[in-house]
């Protein structure tokens, strides 16, 4: 049985509606991540770097969304998730994933958990880290409503997992805290408003709320 570690709200998110787009077969399992559930040994043994998501797989644990998309997107082919191998539409597609992995993420977190950058929270310098995040969310985020002009999903016309991963930072932007000090961005709201259309997205939001 294939088990899915996820918290909701988290950029676990992503791989939680990749799973459900699939059709596959999983058991979801909440790691409580205010109750510090991550770092108990029982969770250490599955994942030792105490995070989510990972994805337990006949062929050993996986974690990372951009492994985790993939690997989902590969197991239901029918389902045209991700744009086929060998094609430029999968490069776009791991373009796509990475820059919200490896840039987009980053960035929220110094303004969202700054005090992860410093000593702790009562780092005098921790109204730097937050004021420079917030500078360079701003920059980002208008990179993606750049992106999204003229187009309904990331990579155009069509839906990927791409548009699930999206989801997550379009989710994060639109918290109370944050639409005070970030840019609008009506083009990622209206992305995120055809994603959580989806039956799938529908049912894992459902359950996530629970």
């Amino acid at each position: 049985m294939t088990s899915f570690y996820y918290f909701p709200g988290s950029c676990s998110l992503a791989s939680h509606i990749a799973l459900e787009e699939a059709g596959i077969a999983y058991t979801a399992v909440k790691v409580d991540l205010y109750k510090g559930e991550q770092h108990q040994p029982g969770y250490r043994a599955i994942n030792p770097l105490g995070r989510v998501p990972a994805l337990s797989t006949d062929d050993g644990l996986l974690t990372e969304n951009l492994a985790i998309l993939n690997h989902v997107a590969d197991r239901a082919p029918d389902r045209q998730l991700l744009p086929a191998w060998g094609t430029i539409g999968r490069v776009r597609a791991l373009e796509m994933l990475s820059f919200l992995a490896s840039t987009v993420h980053p960035t929220f977190r110094a303004v969202t958990r700054p005090e992860r950058f410093l000593e702790g929270p009562a780092s005098p310098a921790i109204d730097e880290v937050r004021s420079r995040g917030i500078s360079s969310l701003t920059e980002i985020l208008n990179i993606l409503e750049r992106r999204l002009d003229g187009r309904d999903y990331a990579l155009g016309a069509e839906y990927s997992l791409c548009d699930a991963y999206l989801l997550v930072f379009a989710s994060w932007a639109r918290q109370h805290t944050l639409r005070a000090v970030l840019p609008p961005t009506p083009r990622l709201a209206a992305l995120a408003e055809r994603v959580e259309d989806r039956p799938a997205v529908r049912r894992v939001l459902a359950r996530e709320a629970a």
